[in-house]
């Protein structure tokens, strides 16, 4: 256990350290500034967004709330540590849409160095979070890998949430 500096606040207990801190911008809240938010009526319109991902070091894991007119509600990015966190990539989703609040998201999934070519396994990957997302009363549009040469969609052309 940490100790806290005299005169601080001990925060739980002095276990601090083990606090996990997340903030999630919603973008309705700066649409004045930001003007129109962005539309996600196609894959290429995901990669238009999220392309940027080809230049980061490591994989990303991208959380894309979007409304019933597939407009981007709120951005949350992950880090993926190992290549072999399917289970917790589908846990993830699945609390990050709910703290969202939104009708439906689309997850993003960058491969730095890899081709976008989705494998037996992101189709599985993809199939199980449909279910996981649907099991909560969600949507998963799309699962768009984007990889150094370009991007896959693992959904098709994305469609408003019913």
């Amino acid at each position: 256990m940490a100790s806290s500096p005299a005169g601080s606040l001990d925060l739980y207990a002095g276990y601090s350290e083990l606090l996990v801190q997340s903030a999630l911008v919603r973008c309705e809240q700066h649409g004045n500034i930001l003007g129109a938010r962005p539309h996600l009526d196609s894959p290429k319109a995901i990669d238009a967004l999220c392309g940027h991902l080809r230049a980061v070091e490591g994989q990303r894991l991208v959380i894309l709330a979007i409304d019933r007119e597939m407009q981007v509600e709120a951005i949350h990015e992950a880090s993926l540590g190992r290549a072999e966190a399917d289970e917790w990539k589908i846990r993830h989703v699945a609390k990050i849409s709910l703290l969202i609040d939104a009708p439906a998201v689309i997850v993003v999934e960058s491969r730095p160095d890899a081709m976008p070519k989705p494998s037996k396994r992101d189709q599985q990957i993809a199939k199980t979070m449909t279910k996981a997302i649907r099991a909560i009363g969600l949507e998963l549009v799309d699962y768009v890998i984007i990889g150094r040469s370009g991007y896959a969609s693992l959904g098709g052309k994305p469609r408003s949430p019913a």
